[in-house]
């Protein structure tokens, strides 16, 4: 049956037909269209330490929605680029759809079927804006567009609760308080502070500097800190974009950084040198190992051959001795001492079990292996002996489990089925042992092939490695981070997005919790804080702002492409923005501002005071701080027509009509005045450099005559 066929059979609308054959065919041969299990890992951009990853089309009972929900995917795959976690969202919101539609089939859908999904969120009591239902809506319209269904339906949107729209309340709760980052800071060199905390107290550092999303933070490049311009600046991949970006930070907190990044660079060093040795020697992958009984039978096996070729049970150059734990040479003892006696002293043992000893090296010779039988009677230990395989497993020579464990660092034991297969092998192997017999085992090349370890890259775009693990800032080995586990010296980790979410999650629980040993307080409650990683991203968005950033400034520093996402970050108190605004009017009523607004307001003073009031309320409605003064361009309706070069707008002399400087203001005034002297220095580097018709120097020109325009102006107002 060909492909149109199978289609037609699932229930494939016509209107799909043309467009799913070449969804099929582009996602060929990773993807099988008609397998009802999908593995989509290679869709995610940073993989962590995921082996597999994929969606479950199996749970649909509407088997028609599953095709079509398997369409939706694939469409948004190959036509959009859809990354796992979209597809993973939207297979979830229509497995909701398919919980209410029975065995309807698609052209009986109603909008009423996605209202159906909406009540089921109420009748939970979840309302507002839904992820599961904002995906709903997108299908409904695609099903309008594609299969011309008359299905409208619109998710209900939430108000926001924090940021510039929200509430005062909701901004208060939101804003993280400086006082806790502060005494984090502090204990990131106590010296009570153990190992682990530390290592993420580090991490937290850096991000406080960096405001990044915490997927960011996690995939930082080993090089992250670098001098540009003589600035120091971190080095990051944005989560939304992918490329290597490099973000300025304040300066002030370079030592903290400085000393962050060398603390977590030097400790995670281990890591990085397991990854460089794997990429020669890439080892077995004992997670896709663990899921095939015919692989753990194989790699049981090839281990039994390799341990009973490098270990015999019989050592006629020394016997075990339990006692110590050592393997003791007797018969060079009782040559050394000429009594057993005298020897038996030495090891600090009894006469008897020291000619045990020498009698169970001396049988080694002839490959017999004596155990104690009785009392002070010895007998040759063979496949017939009553419990023969407990007895020789206490020689550490012998093929067992945990000798297995411990040389491939893998765990086998924890599952009753796996056990009870490894230990079948591993009986047979010990009989071959104790018979001093080799192993048979035959190496399958092509078939260790399926199970060789693959080393992810930490992220990828479209099919291209941007970051290498052992380029990596947070790579570590194995249990390197956990305090109950032997950290192994054969494997790694990358220390993802969920391995700081939960350290986080669990400095604030209980009376044995970091917080609360260390008294790490929330000051608007008094109780311990508590607070999540992305919190510290609105915490720095909002310094900004309050230092006298514009948002598109903030949003080209946070590495945000939509100016409306950071009105979401701003948790400035209305109060202050509210006292920024008067400030500055103030200052224009007093005539001691300087801009054009104020030279308006002055005419028009004179002519009619009210005149002067309204132009003023108009003209300033809103106030963007920044370092050189304010800005009344309301940048929530419309972008700066500047690009926020405020002082390089024409080349008459003057700045942007809508910048308004406080000529009381020395800070102000200091940044003209180094506005000012950058531009000279630069115009002498560019001529000197061969650019003197360049338009860079026309626009450094044109920064230095409008600073030195407004610095007249504030002379002349003081």
């Amino acid at each position: 049956m060909d492909t149109k066929s199978k289609l037609s059979e699932l229930g494939v609308p016509k209107e799909l037909l043309v467009l799913a054959q070449s969804l099929i065919a582009a996602l060929a041969p990773v993807i099988d269209f008609f397998s009802d299990e999908w593995c989509i890992l290679e869709w995610r951009k940073r993989p962590g330490n995921l082996s597999k990853l994929t969606l479950y089309f199996s749970r649909f009972q509407n088997k028609e929605l599953m095709v079509i929900s398997k369409l939706y995917v694939a469409a948004g795959r190959i036509q959009n680029g859809t990354a796992d976690g979209a597809a993973s969202s939207i297979v979830c919101a229509l497995l909701e759809l398919d919980s209410v539609i029975g065995n309807k089939s698609i052209r009986q859908l109603s909008s009423l079927d996605f209202v159906a999904v909406e009540n089921k969120y109420i009748e939970r009591g979840v309302t507002g804006k839904v992820t599961c239902l904002t995906v709903l809506q997108a299908f409904s319209k695609w099903l309008c567009r594609r299969v011309g269904l008359r299905v409208l339906y619109n998710a209900p949107k939430n108000r926001e609760k924090y940021g510039r729209h929200g509430s005062e309340k909701g901004r208060e709760q939101k804003l993280l308080p400086t006082e806790i980052l502060r005494d984090l800071f502090r204990l990131a060199k106590h010296p009570d502070v153990d190992f682990r905390d530390k290592f993420f107290i580090h991490a937290l550092v850096i991000d406080t500097a960096l405001g990044c999303r915490i997927n960011e933070l996690a995939c930082l490049p080993l090089d992250c800190l670098v001098q540009q311009n003589g600035k120091w600046v971190l080095k990051l991949f944005p989560e939304k974009g992918g490329r290597l970006f490099y973000r300025l930070f304040p300066q002030e907190m370079y030592p903290a950084v400085k000393a962050a990044v060398d603390f977590i660079t030097e400790h995670t060093e281990a890591g990085r040198n397991i990854v460089r040795k794997l990429r020669l020697s890439p080892g077995v992958d004992w997670s896709k190992v663990k899921k095939s009984s015919e692989a753990i039978i194989y790699y049981t096996r090839k281990f039994a051959a390799d341990w009973i070729r490098e270990h015999s049970l019989y050592t006629p150059e020394g016997s075990y001795y339990y006692t110590t734990g050592q393997f003791v040479n007797a018969v060079q003892l009782l040559k050394r001492f000429g009594s057993s006696s005298v020897a038996a002293d030495y090891l600090g043992t009894s006469i008897r079990v020291f000619e045990k000893l020498l009698a169970c090296q001396k049988s080694m010779r002839d490959k017999v292996y004596l155990y104690e039988k009785a009392w002070n009677e010895l007998a040759p230990l063979t496949c017939e002996t009553e419990n023969w395989r407990r007895v020789l497993r206490k020689n550490p020579h012998s093929v067992k489990v945990s000798s297995m464990e411990e040389t491939c660092q893998v765990i086998v034991s924890q599952q009753d089925w796996m056990r009870r297969i490894v230990d079948e092998v591993l009986d047979e192997a010990l009989m071959f042992q104790l018979l001093d017999k080799p192993y048979k085992f035959e190496r399958m090349l092509e078939f260790e092939r399926e199970f060789e370890r693959e080393i992810l890259p930490t992220i990828r775009e479209n099919g291209v490695t941007l970051l290498e693990p052992e380029d990596s800032l947070f790579v570590v080995p194995r249990n390197f981070l956990l305090r109950s586990r032997v950290t192994r010296t054969n494997d790694f980790v990358k220390v993802t997005e969920g391995v700081f979410e939960r350290w986080l999650e669990c400095t604030s629980e209980g009376d044995k919790s970091l917080f609360k040993m260390f008294n790490v307080l929330d000051p608007r409650t008094g109780g311990v804080a508590e607070f999540v990683w992305h919190d510290i991203r609105h915490w720095l968005n909002t310094t900004y702002k309050q230092g006298g950033l514009s948002d598109a400034q903030v949003n080209l520093i946070l590495g945000r492409s939509d100016y409306r996402q950071g009105q979401v970050y701003d948790h400035t108190p209305a109060l202050s923005r509210s006292r920024i605004l008067q400030q500055m009017m103030v200052r224009v009523r007093e005539d001691k501002a300087v801009g054009l607004i104020q030279t308006t307001f002055n005419k028009l003073k004179i002519e009619n005071r009210k005149t002067a009031e309204e132009y003023l309320n108009a003209a300033v409605r809103v106030i963007n701080p920044m370092p050189h003064g304010g800005c009344a361009h309301n940048l929530a309706l419309k972008p700066c027509q500047h690009s926020l070069s405020c002082l390089a707008k024409g080349s008459n002399g003057e700045p942007c009509e809508e910048l308004i400087v406080d000529a009381q203001d020395e800070t102000q005034r200091r940044e003209i005045e180094t506005l000012s002297r950058n531009a000279k220095v630069m115009q002498i580097h560019l001529v000197n450099a061969g650019g003197g018709s360049s338009p860079q120097l026309s626009h450094f020109e044109n920064v230095e005559r409008s600073a030195n325009f407004l610095l007249e102006q504030i002379f002349k107002k003081n």
